[in-house]
């Protein structure tokens, strides 16, 4: 989706990667990250959010963030990602966003997950740069209306302030 924000253009592409098969992931994330580098001419930033289901330790989030290659493609300009600058910034931990233990979805239930960074936002900075002015989770407590979790997944927002002039 292009979208028009005070004169800025900003290309948003929401994911939900495969939970079990880093293959099919790596074959997406590649033609994700192609398909808006070849968008470059269009937006003044591109921001690409979901559900990732890998952690930072994986090949995908290496791949967007300029550490590996992935089937001889590389993500250049590379990419960002959002929560673990802010948390750097801020000399924050990065919390989980698949937590097995803590979520009240999981409740009762046996954990067989160590908790993890599965839900991310990168923004890739075409020509301008920008600022990470909060990020929060969300969806982390039982809704006291239906006593519902909103997820398996607890959610992540960004409020990013783009400095383009």
């Amino acid at each position: 989706v292009l979208i028009h924000i005070n004169n800025i253009k900003i290309s948003i592409t929401d994911v939900h990667l495969p939970w079990d098969s880093i293959k099919i992931k790596e074959e997406q994330i590649v033609a994700i990250d192609r398909f808006c580098h070849e968008q470059s001419a269009l937006a003044d930033y591109f921001i690409v959010l979901g559900d990732f289901n890998c952690g930072i330790n994986s090949s995908v989030h290496r791949f967007m963030t300029g550490e590996q290659t992935i089937y001889g493609s590389e993500a250049k300009p590379y990419w960002y990602e959002v929560r673990s600058v802010y948390a750097a910034i801020k000399g924050q931990s990065l919390l989980p966003t698949l937590d097995c233990i803590n979520n009240p979805r999981w409740k009762g239930k046996d954990a067989t997950y160590a908790p993890e960074n599965f839900d991310r936002i990168y923004v890739m900075d075409v020509r301008n740069g920008y600022r990470i002015n909060r990020v929060e989770l969300f969806g982390t407590e039982v809704n006291p209306v239906n006593y519902l979790c909103a997820s398996d997944h607890y959610g992540v927002m960004a409020d990013i302030e783009f400095l383009k002039k």
